[in-house]
């Protein structure tokens, strides 16, 4: 059936989702069904509270305009008692009234007594009970309801937000089709169970949004994002259209079987294109495009139009950051830097510094400020040749990576170690050395398999190279240049490094294939020189051409994805042309590349992660 994007295409079961629905929506509404009756209710109990605080202040008057009264009737009983005493003396006779007015006198002098010590606590209430008043002719009753309906309301929109909540829930139960076209496949019918990200329908789109261009190995056009092509179809000319380069894929892959010659599988570089809207190519058409680059010359090439989704592309910058130079010693000249590591503790970095002309080679480390100022006075590190890398792990242990290359003839096994160095008031001490060579020795052709070394024999295990290394999440990662596969790089992850250096034996369990990664610059290999971690927690590498003279070399800073199925996909942002990356690291904000330069003063460069 043909389908329309956004067309409702299944609908899975809701009727849990319906009564639960039902359920709110019911209690929501009785809610406000009685919301006017609650609000009526509470106007008339503020209304009450009101006219309470008035009749208590009108009896609280009353009592105190009593006790004046009979204050002013004892005034006039002492009066009138006072004129009988003196007729009495001046000789008039004692009045008969007398003695009952002296009586009442005492009676009321007495109650009044008692009220007295009462008074000034009733003008207390009296005074409270009419800032009270005022209060409530001041305030709107309206408003001192609903303060009293809060809670029931609060109860209302928490009830609203679950029937918008469950709402969602129902249309997220909705199939729509994801795009124009038609459904060719339905996996699932009507009674199925079905767990989650399993296919329901396949739907074919009628017309594709990209080409998917590939470019042979063999030549010599840079795709640029930006680039427009001239596309041209082998059906018609009227189907003849333009589109724009829109993502260009950081390295080569095997052309699918359409594109063999002769049983010959041949190697590309896949573009992503553009197509515009009114286009009438058919997905899985073979075109031939022109792509227009930068000199003005066009190039031909064979590809197949096909639907994809858009990628968000960074093409590298010619723009990196200032190189600096490394303020080094009187006392060397030169020196070979093969690593770096970022010290929070003491702020400064650590550079591993290899002294392979020497007659006893050594591998020394150097502190060096943000300013690029080496220390005179190196630590030495006995035992360790051909130092490939060095990073620092979250509890401050420093570790030092060597190659595992055991180049021929060489018949000492110190380039097979791991150092674990941890600083004391002296300086960097060791705390444990790894044969990890002698290690993989002891495990089975399985087990090497899964680390990607299929069919290397046990005597060719000593011609590893790992170049790169760099400690994230508890794990040591472990970059690989050799041995070469088709895949690209592989980079290892050392779990459980504590029992590792404890036991000194590797467990299957402790080692495992982190992926593969394929770097490539035009027509020359690349290699990963050293890796690190961002605070996202996303590798990054850095990378030379190989097979190049020092005039010819181009580093480049590499972001590496790692997508959902578990490949990894490298993104070249900067590019350091004549310039040979040694080792990174990652250093408060960013990332600090230092760079080795056999006739010239050691560089360093300081990328701000904004700069990402």
């Amino acid at each position: 059936d043909e389908v329309k994007k956004d067309q409702v295409l299944a609908l899975l079961d809701i009727s849990d989702l319906k009564t639960t629905l039902n359920q709110l929506k019911n209690e929501l509404a009785t809610i406000q069904k009685l919301e006017g009756a609650h609000r009526d209710r509470y106007s008339i109990e503020v209304r009450r509270m009101a006219l309470q605080l008035q009749n208590e202040a009108a009896d609280l008057v009353e009592r105190l305009s009593l006790i004046e009264s009979q204050s002013a009737e004892l005034a006039a009983l002492n009066a009138e008692i006072k004129r009988l005493t003196n007729a009495e003396a001046a000789g008039l006779g004692r009045s008969r009234e007398l003695s009952a007015l002296m009586l009442q006198r005492d009676a009321l002098h007495t109650y009044l007594k008692e009220q007295s010590k009462d008074i000034e606590f009733q003008r207390r209430n009296l005074e409270k009970a009419r800032q009270s008043r005022a209060i409530f002719e001041r305030a709107d009753i309206d408003d001192m309801a609903n303060s009293l309906l809060t809670e029931q309301m609060q109860y209302a929109e928490e009830l609203r937000r679950l029937v918008a909540e469950t709402e969602y829930r129902i249309s997220l139960r909705t199939i729509l089709a994801p795009c124009d076209g038609y459904v060719t496949d339905i996996l699932a019918r009507q009674g199925d169970a079905v767990d989650a990200f399993i296919p329901i329908f396949a739907v074919e789109e009628t017309a594709p949004a990209f080409l998917e261009v590939y470019i042979s190995d063999k030549s010599d056009l840079v795709p640029q994002v930006g680039m427009k092509v001239d596309i041209y179809s082998s059906r018609r000319k009227e189907f003849n259209t333009t589109g724009t380069i829109s993502f260009v894929h950081p390295g080569f892959s095997m052309l699918s079987e359409r594109f063999s010659y002769r049983g010959q599988f041949l190697w590309a570089r896949k573009v992503q294109v553009e197509l515009p809207k009114e286009h009438q190519l058919i997905p899985g058409e073979v075109v031939k495009v022109r792509v227009h680059n930068d000199s003005g010359d066009k190039g031909y090439i064979t590809l197949t139009a096909a639907a994809a989704n858009s990628h968000d592309a960074h093409s590298p910058s010619a723009k990196h950051p200032p190189l600096l130079s490394m303020e080094l010693p009187a006392a060397y000249g030169q020196f070979s830097s093969s690593g770096v590591a970022w010290i929070p503790d003491d702020n400064r970095y650590l550079i591993a510094v290899s002294d392979d002309a020497a007659k006893d080679p050594q591998t020394y480390l150097f502190y060096m400020d943000e300013e690029g100022t080496v220390d005179t006075t190196p630590v030495s590190v006995a035992g360790v040749k051909d130092v490939k890398a060095i990073t620092s792990a979250e509890d401050g242990m420093l570790y030092l990576v060597a190659s595992l290359n055991v180049q021929e003839g060489d018949k000492t096994v110190d380039r097979e170690y791991i150092v674990r160095m941890k600083r004391d008031d002296n300086g960097y001490i060791a705390h444990g050395q790894l044969q990890i060579l002698s290690s993989l020795l002891a495990l089975s052709p399985q087990q090497l398999a899964a680390l990607g070394l299929a069919g290397i024999e046990r005597d060719e295990l000593s011609m590893l190279s790992v170049t790169g290394a760099t400690f994230h999440d508890k794990a040591l990662f472990l970059a690989l240049n050799r041995p070469k596969s088709p895949k690209g790089v592989m980079v290892w992850r050392l779990h459980d490094v504590d029992a590792v250096f404890n036991n000194q034996k590797l467990q299957p369990n402790q080692i495992s294939l982190y992926g593969h990664v394929q770097l490539a610059s035009g027509e020359n290999a690349v290699d990963i020189i050293d890796i690190a971690f961002d605070r996202k927690g996303t590798l990054w590498a850095s990378s030379t051409t190989t097979d190049d003279d020092q005039e010819n070399q181009a580093g480049g800073l590499y972001r590496i994805d790692m997508f959902a199925d578990g490949h990894l996909q490298a993104t070249q942002v900067f590019r350091f042309p004549g310039m040979q990356p040694e080792g990174m690291c990652l250093q408060k904000d960013g990332f600090t590349i230092v760079f080795n330069d056999e006739t010239d003063r050691p560089m360093f460069c300081s990328i701000d992660a904004e700069e990402l």
